[in-house]
């Protein structure tokens, strides 16, 4: 808007400068009477007036753009975390040597109360900022400066290491990258070699890799010449004074090649297993060693809860992580050769193992049923003598109720029925007859209807089953 003011009178003037220059020109070439001095003057002065209101309205406009304040943030970097040191600064655009007064507001639980206010930033600094400038000398003072929204992360970042390749050959370079988010945002970069110690109370302790002193602005980093297995991991810094990223997760290049200071034999000597016993040896120039294992869920741990370590063996009596490398760590801190032990269900070259084992079970399951069913059927086998509960006594009765055993149930009148229950032997005294009706059995079983003509008979239409010994 402003701009459009401070380009009217300009417009103006060259419209009545144009338009008394044709007027010029038209007494030039023709005999018109010219025109009255009071008018050409008239005109001079208008012009005049337009050409000092532009001037006065570019000056107001350059004193309005310079009285006014603008809040910025140091460093500016796109995400500010919990714990950074960083600084709020309210600056009047063009203020020249004017003594000024600042004034904040915000909507954080902190209000700043100078010019430059300086802080370790945490939550409650998240919020939206305004300042503005008050000039001593003039007794003035600008506007609201527009918000500045500053936001605080509670998350301190993790890099993330990754390297190539992960299993050497011999001379082979490694290529460290260690990624962050926005990584040129003032991050200097450091990576460090893992070493094993053995009587320390840390698994490792960190040894800078060469010349990181300061750190690399860069984030990768290549180690030339890596001949054994290794670990790593990187960090990452910026700022002062200096705020410090997570590290990150430890990272393995592993060598299959032997190591003169450290070296790993297993026995059985092969990759792929069968879910059975392994031995895992080291030998080397240390007294002191540790079997570690890796595996593919990226899981660390010593031979402990999975194996028993022996002196310089970690046995195993059943393999149960799949996929898994295996090393030893010797206690001046060297790395052996790795082994990647993979855990199947049957070897590649025996598969009729799997069918082998398969039939061993279902042939011992069927076994086992015919054992069961033989117990059965002995355990539920005939009696030596029956006696029909419509022929026994009083007596009889009792002495079936004392000793729990159950006879044929007799049919009642006019119903059509099948026999209950066959029970146990009663013992009447023929041990030979019972003897062998305790190893019978029953081959065939033969239904048959008898169909009475009396009505009146109380066994009419009765099914009887024709029990064959055999």
């Amino acid at each position: 808007m402003f701009g459009l003011l401070s380009h009217f009178p300009a417009i103006i003037f060259f419209f009545l400068y144009s338009s008394l220059q044709s007027l010029i020109d038209q007494k030039k070439e023709t005999d018109v009477v010219p025109l009255p001095t009071e008018m050409a003057g008239g005109l001079l002065r208008c012009l005049s007036c337009l050409l000092a209101y532009s001037v006065l309205l570019r000056i107001g406009l350059c004193l309005h753009e310079t009285n006014r304040a603008v809040v910025t943030l140091q460093p500016n970097w796109p995400k500010i975390y919990r714990g950074e040191t960083i600084s709020l600064i309210c600056e009047i655009q063009n203020g020249g040597d004017t003594k000024w007064e600042y004034e904040w507001t915000t909507t954080s639980s902190k209000k700043p109360d100078k010019k430059e206010y300086t802080f370790k930033a945490f939550i409650h600094h998240s919020g939206s900022y305004r300042c503005k400038g008050k000039n001593k000398d003039q007794l003035s003072s600008t506007e609201w400066s527009d918000a500045l929204q500053l936001t605080v992360y509670q998350s301190t970042p993790e890099p993330v290491l990754t390297v190539s390749p992960l299993w050497l050959n011999p001379e082979d370079s490694v290529t460290l990258n260690c990624k962050v988010e926005h990584p040129s945002a003032g991050w200097r970069f450091y990576w460090y070699k893992d070493v094993p110690k053995l009587k320390s109370q840390t698994t490792y302790i960190r040894e800078l890799l060469p010349g990181l002193d300061s750190g690399s602005e860069n984030d990768s980093y290549i180690v030339r010449g890596q001949p054994h297995t290794a670990a790593y991991y990187c960090t990452a810094t910026r700022g002062s004074p200096a705020y410090n990223s997570q590290k990150s997760k430890r990272r393995f290049v592993w060598s299959r090649d032997f190591n003169s200071a450290a070296s790993l034999t297993v026995t059985p000597d092969r990759v792929q297993h069968l879910f059975e016993s392994v031995s895992l040896r080291c030998e080397g120039k240390s007294t002191q060693w540790r079997v570690m294992m890796f595996t593919a869920t990226d899981q660390l741990s010593r031979c402990y809860g999975w194996g028993i370590m022996n002196g310089s063996t970690c046995n195993i009596e059943r393999l149960l992580y799949s996929d898994s490398v295996y090393w030893c760590e010797s206690g001046s801190g060297d790395f052996s050769n790795a082994v990647n032990i993979s855990v199947h269900l049957y070897r590649p070259e025996s598969k009729s193992s799997l069918l082998a084992l398969f039939t061993a079970v279902t042939t011992g399951a069927f076994i086992i049923l015919l054992l069961l069913v033989y117990h059965f059927k002995k355990s539920k086998g005939p009696c030596g003598d029956r006696t029909p509960q419509s022929q026994s006594t009083n007596q009889d009765a009792q002495v079936n109720e004392e000793t729990q055993e159950h006879v044929y149930a007799s049919p009642l009148p006019g119903e059509d029925c099948i026999y209950e229950s066959i029970s146990g032997c009663k013992d009447n005294g023929n041990d030979e007859q019972a003897e062998e009706y305790n190893y019978a059995t029953f081959n065939s079983i033969e239904l048959k209807v008898d169909k009475r003509t009396d009505p009146a008979d109380p066994v009419e239409n009765s099914i009887y089953y024709n029990v064959n010994q055999r």
